[in-house]
């Protein structure tokens, strides 16, 4: 399965309306436990030195912090986790199953199709069929287009031909 951690779903909306008693401070660290309870499978150690380091604040800073931050988390064994992130994640790994199953599919599918029209395009393939599939070159070598003109004895004056007798314009 591809790693489906790599981003979280973000609602502005209703982010601001959960966030909007929050100061600035603590806005940054609940984004914080957000991100590593992603990468985690949804959860965080409860530890509360962690949880400080985590976010970045000092120990004393984190205790007048945590309280505003844990209402967004429930605590269970040693772990917070956050319900709504739990089923966006839920949600986006059975997306990301559900998307790489189809590609297997398509990609069998397609696989199986290419051998069958490989084997009945090489079953018809003979020199006549590839000489009406495959022309003489184009656009065809200058010399041929000059009357009279050999290849081996002809000098061509480039200017002459691209002003006059090919009736371009220089």
């Amino acid at each position: 399965m591809s790693k489906v951690n790599v981003w979280w779903p973000m609602y502005p909306a209703d982010f601001t309306i959960d966030t909007a008693y929050l100061t600035n401070e603590e806005v940054g660290a609940y984004v914080k436990l957000l991100n590593a309870a992603w990468r985690q499978d949804g959860s965080i150690s409860s530890d509360q030195k962690q949880l400080a380091r985590l976010v970045g604040v000092s120990p004393q800073k984190w205790k007048k912090m945590s309280g505003s931050l844990q209402s967004f988390f429930t605590e269970n064994g040693g772990k917070w986790r956050s319900d709504w992130l739990s089923a966006e994640l839920a949600k986006a790994k059975s997306n990301s199953e559900k998307k790489s199953q189809n590609a297997k599919k398509r990609w069998q599918d397609r696989s199986e199709m290419g051998m069958q029209m490989h084997s009945k395009s090489n079953a018809n393939a003979s020199d006549e069929s590839m000489q009406m599939q495959c022309p003489s070159p184009s656009p065809s070598p200058i010399s041929s287009r000059i009357e009279g003109a050999s290849h081996k004895d002809t000098q061509i004056d480039f200017d002459e031909i691209a002003v006059g007798s090919l009736g371009g314009v220089a």
